[in-house]
């Protein structure tokens, strides 16, 4: 997710009574019709009525009809999405991480696809107002080995080749940016606004002030999006601030990107990021979690059986299988979400970082350190929990719906600045 100070009272987009005043086209009888498209200066529009099972497809094109990756959107319950030769090679096998908004009351939901940062290759998909997906194609977001020869290149055309969703088109100019935020007064910008959408600005405080905030900016479809900050301006001679403050709020949080269970299993770096997995799991079920070093030998085993009193173990340390865990669990299991499900995380703990943190929907469940007083009556503990954890699997796994990896930490410059 793109770290960005909103600065201007226009916000560019949105649904609604606006929508009824765009020149909507009919998509083409043919689907391979290749349509012009720069998306460096106009964002797509699209319009569905889409059903159970309907596939939204975007194909896009270079300057010589090649491929340049493919979005997929699946109606189905949960809704999925791929972005073809990047995420995956063929279909959409990722759940949407937010929820699709309700229809309109014509039955229309509306897709916006722009891109989603000056000079890049990425997209932003939004839905009625709503941001569903902010996707910059890269190493570690490609599962597929080839994606460069596809999300590399600079789209130009589009087709809806085996798109069976969209009803209209429409291709939107990006706005110009045209006024700072009311309470921004006295700054001005070099170039002055308005300026097209792309165009760097440098803010410059008020004379007999000094500028301790941030001075440089890109127009983005309407609004000044600051490098660092917004500008504060600050009296030379008294020292105060003399621009209002700038109402703050945190920015969303980057959507979790949920994938089925890997019959195989994942890699995982637990000194870098969190293992989140999504269960509905009942009394009578039995989580399953098989860690493997480097060489794919044996880095142990975590077990919860959700029986009326749910217990776990931790393999060759609290016993020596969980095959059926007997360890108490000290506190109780927060309950699914309205959707039936609770989100396990796990993360590295201990001072080695050898050890695990469960926690539940929120709730810190366990905090297991691997150690000579812990793993009491198994002397070869060592040989199993001292091993690093670079994979898991869920061999044994009966409840395990979903997994997803998130980093440790988040942006702390993460926040929007919005008109007052």
């Amino acid at each position: 997710m793109i770290s960005i100070f909103v600065l201007l009272l226009n916000i560019g987009f949105s649904t609604g009574k606006e929508t009824d005043r765009i020149d909507w086209k009919k998509k083409p009888t043919f689907g391979s019709t290749s349509l012009e498209l720069d998306l460096t200066k106009s964002k797509l529009l699209l319009k569905t009525k889409a059903e159970w099972r309907s596939d939204l497809v975007v194909n896009f094109k270079d300057s010589r009809a090649g491929d340049a990756g493919s979005f997929q959107l699946e109606f189905s319950n949960p809704p999925k999405y791929g972005f073809i030769d990047c995420t995956s090679s063929s279909f959409a096998d990722k759940i949407l991480p937010v929820p699709l908004p309700k229809p309109d009351k014509s039955g229309y939901r509306v897709l916006v696809i722009e891109q989603n940062r000056i000079g890049g290759q990425g997209l932003k998909i939004s839905s009625n107002g709503t941001t569903l997906l902010d996707f910059n194609p890269q190493k570690d977001v490609c599962s597929y080995r080839r994606w460069d020869s596809y999300w590399t290149k600079k789209k130009i055309k589009f087709d809806f080749w085996s798109d069976r969703a969209v009803s209209y088109y429409s291709i939107i100019p990006y706005k110009n940016c045209e006024k700072l935020n009311r309470t921004l007064a006295g700054v001005t910008t070099k170039p002055e606004l308005p300026v097209r959408h792309g165009v760097s600005v440098t803010m410059k405080c008020p004379k007999r002030t000094v500028n301790r905030g941030g001075e440089t900016g890109v127009c983005m479809d309407g609004v000044v999006v600051a490098s660092s900050g917004s500008p504060v301006c600050v009296s030379e001679t008294t020292g105060q601030v003399t621009t209002p403050a700038q109402s703050v709020t945190k920015s969303p949080a980057k959507p979790i990107d949920w994938t089925k269970k890997p019959y195989r299993g994942m890699k995982i770096d637990f000194s870098t990021t969190k293992l989140l997995l999504k269960t509905k799991a009942k009394t009578g079920d039995s989580l399953r979690l098989n860690f493997e070093d480097s060489r794919g030998l044996d880095a142990g085993e975590f077990g919860l059986d959700f029986s009326s009193s749910p217990k776990y173990d931790f393999s060759k340390c609290t016993e020596l299988s969980v095959s059926r865990a007997s360890s108490p669990l000290k506190k109780d299991l927060p309950k699914p979400d309205e959707g039936g499900y609770r989100v396990f995380e796990v993360m590295k703990y201990g001072k080695s970082g050898k050890g695990l943190k469960i926690s539940c929907n929120g709730v810190e469940l366990i905090t297991f350190e691997p150690s000579d007083d812990v793993c009491k009556g198994w002397s070869f503990w060592k040989s199993t929990w001292e091993k690093e954890k670079v994979r898991v699997n869920f061999t044994f796994d009966d409840v395990i719906q979903y997994v997803a990896t998130v980093p440790y930490y988040k942006e702390k410059k993460d926040r929007y600045i919005t008109s007052a």
